[in-house]
């Protein structure tokens, strides 16, 4: 009876973060209790969530389509639905829009990822790659046409491509692209590829001040986490209070190691855009 279905569907269930509470195997499961009721009809169902694999998850076993929102807030502290993103491989998303600024810099931790799976640490690239992610000494001589020649042979799909922005150097670039993203007054509170980037250049500029502070010290003899380390020594040496502050939100708001995984990117998509600008604009004013 088409009318007895349609006053059934007048029925409204919300589930607000079941996922969060539950391990992998019981998330699941809730997850094919969710797609039972989707099929049955006899409900509508509102899906709220902070869990990014949770909502990839369901937008894919759901074929929910154009049913699925993030959300944002201004300044005004409205709310609004804007179209979800990321619902696929980030990486293939990346890896076809190559010659893009921003796409560029934020496919450099993807890329020195798979050659730490395939090549090791010891790798010539690994370690080029980690001088665009790190203040080194040979950061200021690597250009962006170097950072594509590794791009090109890892990366089959992006043999083909060519940048206009190959002769500049590469943490230069990295600052340029910050800044364009800080000055763009319609900034996208969505995009991925701005947080990533935002949060390269808050580590460099954290790096370039605390290893112009701590005059003398060898980085050679940092092997992991760079920035960790700078700061345990810069924090030793009984610096200003509200420098270290500054200095601690770096470790806390940007990621240690961003990987292939989309699922890794969880608490750069969860993170408002403006947190990391103002970070930025904090330890820009270090220096």
């Amino acid at each position: 009876d088409v009318e007895a279905r349609k006053r059934r569907s007048d029925n409204l269930l919300i589930f607000d973060d079941i996922a969060d509470s539950f391990d992998y195997k019981n998330k699941y499961a809730i997850i094919e209790y969710i797609k039972d009721l989707h099929e049955l009809g006899t409900f509508k169902l509102i899906i709220l969530t902070h869990n990014f694999d949770f909502y990839r998850t369901i937008s894919s076993r759901l074929f929910l389509g154009s049913s699925v929102f993030m959300t944002t807030k201004n300044d005004n502290r409205e709310i609004k639905l804007v179209n979800g993103q990321y619902r696929q491989d980030i990486f293939s998303h990346f890896t076809s829009r190559i010659s893009e600024p921003k796409i560029f810099i934020s496919l450099i931790p993807f890329v020195r990822n798979i050659i730490d799976y395939s090549d090791g640490k010891d790798c010539s690239n690994y370690k080029l790659l980690t001088s665009c992610l790190h203040e080194k000494s040979e950061s200021v001589t690597i250009t962006n046409d170097k950072v594509l020649e590794i791009f090109k042979l890892k990366l089959n799909k992006c043999n083909g491509s060519t940048i206009s922005f190959g002769s500049k150097n590469i943490i230069d670039f990295i600052f340029e692209t910050s800044q364009n993203i800080i000055n763009d007054t319609n900034i996208d509170e969505i995009l991925l590829e701005n947080k990533i980037v935002l949060s390269i250049a808050i580590r460099l500029k954290a790096e370039r001040f605390m290893i112009k502070a701590l005059q003398g010290l060898d980085l050679e003899n940092i092997t992991s986490n760079q920035t960790r380390e700078l700061f345990k020594e810069y924090k030793k040496s009984g610096s200003d209070f509200e420098k270290v502050r500054v200095l601690d939100k770096v470790n806390l708001m940007t990621p240690e190691n961003i990987h292939m995984n989309a699922f890794m990117y969880e608490p750069l998509i969860d993170m408002s855009i403006k947190h990391l600008v103002n970070l930025y604009n904090e330890v820009a004013s270090l220096n």
